[in-house]
C-alpha cells in the first residue's frame, strides 16, 4: 500500500490551467526554461512589468530553467531580419501562478519564437503552447495574461486539482539524473486533491509539475483544474 501525502500548502507559484492542455512544440528540448537570475532593483522591477495587449491567436506559456530559480525569460525585438535582445525580462510567474502569453508562432531568419507584442518576441525553445479547445472541453478560461486583459480573477483559477479516473491515487514520480522520471515506491497523491507547484517540465511528450522535493505529477493524465 502506498503511502499517501495529504494536500499541502507551499508559498509558491501555481498552474492556473490544465497542465494536459500544454503542448509541446517541435522545436522544444526535454529540458524547461530560459531564465537567468536578475539582482538589481531596476531589473526587478521591468520584470514584474506588463506588456501592451496583444491579441495572438495562440496562447503559451514559458516553462522553468532545471540549472536556474529564476523565473524571468528574455525579450527580443526583430532587426535587420535577426532577433536582437532587448535587455529586458518578463516574469514567467505572475501573482500566485504560471503567466499567460498571447503569442503568434512567427519564423524569423529560420527559426520559430513567439511573437507577444509590438516587436517583442520570445526566442525560448521551451515555450509551451496551451490547448485552448481542450481547456473549453473542461469548463476553464484561460487568465492570468502577461499581455492580454485578464478574464477570470476568481482565486479559484489558481487551484490545480489531481484526480486518477483510473485507480485509487495519483502516482509520484521522482526526477533521475538523466533527465527521465520513474514512479515512487511509496510515494502517491490522493484522488480530488488540490496542490501547488513551482516548476513545469516535458519528458517525452508529457508535461510534469513539482509539488514537492523531487515529487512531480504527470500533469498531461492526472491534473484538471475545478
Amino acid at each position: 500500500m502506498k503511502k499517501r501525502i495529504m494536500a499541502i500548502v507551499f508559498a509558491m507559484a501555481m498552474i492556473p490551467t490544465n497542465i494536459g492542455v500544454v503542448q509541446a512544440s517541435s522545436e522544444t528540448n526535454s529540458t524547461t526554461g530560459n531564465m537567468c537570475r536578475t539582482n538589481t532593483r531596476d531589473n526587478m522591477r521591468s520584470n514584474h512589468m506588463n506588456l501592451a495587449k496583444y491579441d495572438g491567436k495562440d496562447v503559451v506559456i514559458v516553462e522553468n530553467d532545471p540549472k536556474s530559480d529564476s523565473r524571468t525569460v528574455g525579450l527580443y525585438k526583430k532587426e535587420n531580419g535577426k532577433l536582437v535582445y532587448t535587455g529586458k525580462r518578463v516574469n514567467q510567474v505572475k501573482g500566485k501562478s504560471m503567466q499567460l502569453w498571447k503569442a503568434d508562432k512567427v519564423s524569423i531568419n529560420g527559426k520559430t519564437c513567439w511573437q507577444i507584442g509590438d516587436n517583442l518576441y520570445l526566442k525560448s525553445s521551451r515555450v509551451a503552447k496551451i490547448n485552448m479547445d481542450k481547456m473549453k472541453g473542461y469548463g476553464q478560461e484561460a487568465s492570468n495574461f502577461g499581455n492580454y486583459p485578464e478574464t477570470n480573477t476568481a482565486s479559484e483559477s489558481d487551484t490545480v486539482h489531481v484526480n486518477n479516473l483510473n485507480g485509487d491515487y495519483v502516482p509520484v514520480m521522482t526526477l533521475q539524473k538523466d533527465g527521465s522520471f520513474a514512479e515512487s515506491i511509496n510515494r502517491s497523491l490522493e484522488n480530488d486533491t488540490d496542490w501547488q507547484t513551482d516548476k513545469v517540465r516535458k519528458y517525452n511528450g508529457n508535461i510534469y509539475c513539482r509539488v514537492a522535493s523531487n515529487e512531480w505529477v504527470n500533469a498531461t493524465d492526472y491534473v484538471v483544474t475545478e
